[in-house]
């Protein structure tokens, strides 16, 4: 079986934008070792083109997931708590990440003083 294949049946094994357990445990059992590693792989990166993740230096409001939500209406939204971040956000669509909070903003102000 070749990879496009594997990758139209790693497709097909959602329904409304959800994994279905039922399908996936089908296909699984038709496949060979080396088969199933391709079919997991192209699994992961379904889910990882239809999720946004979201990073808040405090546990995230209701507000704050709405207006998320509203910028991303097709795509899961998972919210998590980073400390590292000062007053600000992380935004990972993909392969994408926007960034933006007080540390990176006074680094950018100290390298074009020093410039």
């Amino acid at each position: 079986m070749d990879r496009k294949l594997i990758k139209k049946l790693a497709s097909a094994s959602y329904t409304k934008n959800l994994l279905d357990e039922v399908k996936v445990n089908k296909i699984a059992k038709e496949l060979n070792r080396k088969e199933l590693k391709l079919y997991v792989l192209a699994l992961k990166n379904i889910e990882r083109a239809n999720t946004v993740y979201a990073y808040f230096p405090y546990f995230p409001g209701k507000d704050d997931i709405k207006n998320l939500k509203r910028l991303y209406p097709d795509k899961k939204l998972v919210a998590k708590t980073d400390k590292s971040l000062i007053a600000g956000v992380r935004i990972v669509n993909n392969d994408i990440i926007y960034e933006n909070n007080i540390k990176n903003n006074l680094n950018k102000i100290i390298s074009l003083i020093s410039e």
